[in-house]
């Protein structure tokens, strides 16, 4: 529920500074998707899912600078879940949520009049990490911790109408957990949104 409000929250900031740039500097957007936890990560962690807001200030045509907020959600694969079950506690929950808090770049490719635009972003971000074990007796614990990591990834926007455009996208985090790095990867489809007719 915390988690939704500070989206909501974001939702409405951005919304609010787009307005504001009436120019149409500015765009706004929404996605979501499938996270893919990586390397040591996806030792024990299965394929969850993602949400997030964004905003991108345009510096030059083909240039933007923005800010992301991304939540991602995601629970403990069924061999992990077994090692952590006891006969009095059969079904622990274990879950883990990531939220970014970033700062990005945006490049889009110069195609004049085409259906489609490619783009390329790398960014840094504030990687909060929650993990919250249930159902599991006095074993039952939850932990929070932020760290620093960085990203990067591309995708695709299609020509839609003079204030919205549909998009695809995929994205690489790398985050400098204690001792090994947190990765993974996430994929999924967002709505960008301009407030002069399309950026």
């Amino acid at each position: 529920m915390k988690l939704m409000k500070v989206m909501l929250l974001a939702a409405v900031v951005l919304t609010s500074a787009s307005a504001a740039y009436a120019s149409g500097t500015m765009t706004f957007g929404v996605g979501g998707g499938v996270t893919m936890p990586m390397g040591d990560f996806s030792d024990f962690t299965k394929l969850g899912f993602n949400g997030g807001v964004y905003g991108d200030y345009w510096l030059k045509d083909n240039y933007a600078f923005g800010v992301d907020i991304t939540g991602n959600f995601l629970s403990a694969k069924d061999d992990y879940k077994t090692a952590l079950s006891t006969p009095a506690y059969p079904d622990p929950s274990f879950k883990e949520t990531l939220i970014s808090f970033g700062v990005h770049g945006k490049w889009v490719a110069a195609m004049k009049d085409a259906s489609v635009s490619p783009w390329v972003t790398y960014g840094v971000a504030m990687y909060n990490l929650k993990a919250k074990l249930e159902d599991a007796g006095p074993a039952n614990g939850d932990v929070s911790d932020n760290k620093f990591g960085f990203n990067g990834g591309g995708g695709l926007d299609f020509k839609g109408n003079a204030s919205m455009k549909p998009g695809v996208d995929v994205k690489y985090n790398y985050v400098m957990t204690d001792n090994k790095a947190t990765s993974y990867l996430t994929a999924g489809v967002h709505v960008t949104f301009s407030t002069n007719g399309g950026k």
